[in-house]
């Protein structure tokens, strides 16, 4: 062979290299439209939306459910929110947690309600600054006064 087939036949190469490099290129993009139309086909997106779907509504049907000293978790949210500072409150098996905002309303803070075997409301206000918050006191009045009417 001579110098000159030598050059042309790496450049040859070259050539099918770099036609293999485009093919690769082009192939990656073509796979993965394909790949991702076959996930739909066969894993289609409605089923994730579904099952999310299902989901919150079996939580909503126990979240509707729950009660604390008589009182249903729609009544409770309803007197958080319209005591100063409430945020929400969440029942946790013969637990309720009160969440409020503090003074500032920079911070969430949290109080542990429980009722004992007489009857009575117990409030669980934990140390720091936020022990001599009006809020959750405001709040368990209220609860006892809501507590009582249903008793009547």
């Amino acid at each position: 062979m001579t110098e000159l087939d030598q050059n042309d036949t790496q450049l040859l190469d070259k050539e099918i290299s770099m036609n293999r490099t485009g093919i690769y290129r082009l192939m990656i993009p073509i796979s993965i439209v394909i790949g991702s139309l076959i996930i739909r086909k066969y894993f289609p997106i409605s089923r994730k939306v579904l099952l999310q779907s299902v989901a919150k509504v079996s939580n909503l049907q126990n979240a509707s459910n729950l009660m604390f000293g008589g009182v249903g978790i729609d009544k409770l949210n309803e007197i958080a929110q319209s005591t100063s500072r409430g945020v929400k409150v969440v029942v946790q098996g013969d637990e309720l947690l009160y969440f409020y905002k503090s003074a500032s309303g920079k911070t969430v803070n949290v109080v542990k309600f429980v009722i004992d075997r007489s009857g009575e409301l117990f409030g669980y206000l934990g140390g720091g600054p936020h022990f001599a918050a009006s809020s959750p006191r405001r709040f368990a009045d209220n609860l006892v006064e809501v507590m009582e009417l249903l008793k009547k």
